[in-house]
């Protein structure tokens, strides 16, 4: 499955064995954009006590 989303404003894609997370954001009419957040690994790291 090349993307899936995770909830209504955000989804991830999968390239390579890797995966990206893209945010919709909502304009005005019925046009959406998509932007780039970061990779999957970046967005869920936390730092380690």
């Amino acid at each position: 499955m090349p993307s899936f989303y995770v909830g209504s404003n955000f989804y991830s894609k999968e390239i390579k064995g890797k995966y990206y997370v893209y945010i919709i954001e909502n304009e005005s009419g019925s046009k959406q954009r998509h932007h780039y957040v970061g990779s999957l690994e970046k967005v869920i790291e936390r730092p380690t006590p």
